[in-house]
C-alpha cells in the first residue's frame, strides 16, 4: 500500500511540472513571431462582391481568416498564417459541380477560381504551381491533388461536390 500512494504521488508531481512545460514548449515552437504583419488580401471593394464578412483572428494574431460571398453565389474563404508552419489557403464554395470532373479539368477549376478572387495584391506561387501541375499526371489521392511545390506543399482538396481548397504550406 505504501508504494501505491508513492507511486501516485510521484504521477502527481510529474503532471504537475510536465503539463506546465509542454504548454512553454509550444509557445517556444511557434516560430512565427507575433511583430510578423499577417495582412489582409481579400479585396473588399471589388465590385462583383455581394457581401463581406467580418475576419477573425486566432493564435494571438498569427492566423487570420477573411471571407467574402460573390455576387454569382461563390464564397471565398483566406486563410493565413500559423505558427511552427506559414500557410495560405483559398476555400471556394457554391462551385460548380465538380464530381465528374477528371483532375486536369478540377486544376483548371481552381486556376480560373484563383485569378478570379478580388484581391488587394498578387498571390504568389499558388497559380504558378496550377499552371505547372496542368503539364503533370497528378493522382487523386483521398480527395486531394498534391502539386509540385518546392519545399513546401501545396495541394487542392476537394471538399464537396461544390468546394475545393487551395492551399500552400510550409514549415518554419
Amino acid at each position: 500500500m505504501k508504494i501505491y500512494s508513492s507511486v501516485i504521488f510521484l504521477v502527481f508531481l510529474l503532471f504537475q511540472f510536465l503539463i506546465p512545460c509542454l504548454a512553454v514548449g509550444e509557445e517556444e515552437n511557434c516560430v512565427l513571431d507575433k511583430e510578423t504583419a499577417i495582412n489582409a488580401l481579400l479585396n473588399p471593394k471589388d465590385p462583383n462582391i455581394k457581401e463581406v464578412f467580418p475576419p477573425k483572428k486566432y493564435l494571438d494574431g498569427r492566423r487570420l481568416t477573411e471571407s467574402l460571398l460573390m455576387k454569382d453565389g461563390t464564397k471565398i474563404i483566406y486563410d493565413v498564417g500559423g505558427c511552427a508552419h506559414y500557410s495560405y489557403s483559398f476555400t471556394y464554395e457554391n462551385i460548380k459541380d465538380i464530381s465528374a470532373m477528371d483532375n486536369k479539368n478540377i486544376l483548371k477549376l481552381a486556376l480560373s477560381l484563383l485569378r478570379k478572387t478580388p484581391s488587394l495584391k498578387e498571390i504568389n506561387v499558388l497559380p504558378y504551381t496550377l499552371e505547372q501541375a496542368q503539364t503533370k499526371e497528378i493522382k487523386l489521392t483521398n480527395n486531394t491533388l498534391d502539386l509540385p511545390c518546392g519545399d513546401a506543399v501545396c495541394s487542392v482538396e476537394i471538399k464537396g461536390p461544390h468546394s475545393l481548397t487551395i492551399s500552400y504550406d510550409f514549415p518554419l
